[in-house]
């Protein structure tokens, strides 16, 4: 996916896997973080497997939100 709907912001940490950012989705306006994932930076498959764990467990948290 791309950012093409949301206006970056600010940056607010790096992370393992890449940083996370400050953005607002362009069409309702609401602020989310956005973590941007270089895909330079996972080497090995444990890598892959641990950023797959890790959307994995945000979608869960962000359906028991919702």
């Amino acid at each position: 996916r791309t950012l093409q709907n949301f206006s970056v912001l600010n940056f607010n940490f790096l992370g393992a896997f890449g940083e996370v950012r400050r953005a607002i989705h362009l069409k309702t306006n609401v602020t989310r973080a956005v973590k941007i994932i270089k895909k330079k930076s996972l080497h090995s498959k444990e890598q892959q497997e641990s950023l797959i764990n890790e959307v994995n467990m945000l979608k869960k948290i962000v359906l028991q939100i919702l």
